[in-house]
């Protein structure tokens, strides 16, 4: 068992070095690319290959991910929603209403929430940066968000859709108006809403009118877990199974190309099939890798 944790700690470790090392060199890595965004294939040399499709995922390992500028009428968007929070003093709950009503449908073909508005107005890929490692999950431990000394950022990765002045004053706005808040504060403000909905989320926070957002629950507290405990509420469902699926996905192109080259370098013929990942072993049979959760408890 204890040969199982050290390994699986070693490919983690491996996994997230990896990935460093590509946002590092300005590649994208994982999830959509937001609205007013989109994601583009290039090639080992840089060369533009295709736009991605939402969904869609690179199928050569060689081959890596970046964002560039959407559509021009979602640019103009993106930075009118700038214009209104700055300029206007307008709040988050108030653009979405007027994106709705303006029939301005988010990158997912939804309506417009606070949330997605925030997304829009703290996210650095829209200046360009390229930011991984935010937020951290250990097995068997809580989501938390991580001091900024820990994040792997790359600057100028990509083509910036706002400028980063502006950028840079919404966040100064935000910060005004979440400073203002003590934590006494932030939890009377947690418990009532606990009292009146009966349970907590990070999207039941996130959408609730004059509620501080979840992201600074969880870097005044450490994480939301930590700030529900302290208003009485528990989960009644173990999410942890959807990080442990997480990390799964994203180990296993690791693991298949790990397991490519030892078939070659023991002399070995092996061709993997890029839409299925599948390995045919000396033109004889086919090999198809698996990476599955190891239970602790059994």
């Amino acid at each position: 068992m204890q040969e199982q944790e050290n390994t699986n700690g070693e490919l983690s470790t491996k996994v997230f070095a990896g990935q460093c090392r590509l946002i590092e060199l300005g590649y994208r890595q994982g999830g959509p690319a937001g609205y007013g965004l989109r994601r583009i294939l290039v090639d080992q040399n840089g060369s533009v290959k295709s736009e991605f499709a939402r969904g869609e995922h690179k199928s050569l390992q060689t081959d890596r991910v970046i964002l560039m500028p959407g559509p021009d009428d979602e640019v103009r968007t993106v930075n009118l929603i700038y214009q209104w929070f700055i300029d206007h003093g307008i709040s988050t709950s108030e653009i979405a209403g007027r994106l709705n009503a303006m029939n301005v449908k988010t990158d997912l073909g939804r309506e417009w929430t606070r949330a997605t508005v925030q997304e829009i107005l703290t996210n650095e890929k829209y200046i360009g940066n390229n930011v991984y490692n935010r937020i951290s999950f250990k097995l068997k431990k809580t989501r938390v968000a991580n001091p900024r000394e820990m994040w792997i950022k790359k600057e100028a990765a990509f083509e910036p859709i706002v400028q980063p002045d502006l950028f840079y004053t919404a966040q100064g706005i935000i910060r005004e108006r979440n400073r203002r808040y003590t934590d006494e504060e932030l939890i009377e403000r947690l418990r009532a809403l606990y009292e009146n909905r009966g349970l907590l989320s990070g999207l039941i926070i996130d959408e609730t009118e004059n509620m501080p957002s979840a992201a600074v629950y969880m870097n005044r507290f450490g994480s939301l877990i930590r700030a529900y405990q302290m208003v009485g509420f528990t989960p009644d469902r173990d999410y942890h199974y959807l990080e442990v699926n997480r990390l799964l996905r994203r180990v296993h192109p690791v693991i298949v190309a790990d397991t490519e080259a030892q078939i070659s370098e023991i002399g070995g013929l092996v061709v993997r099939d890029p839409a299925t990942d599948l390995l045919r072993v000396n033109q004889e049979f086919r090999v198809s890798v698996v990476v599955v959760h190891h239970p602790r408890n059994q």
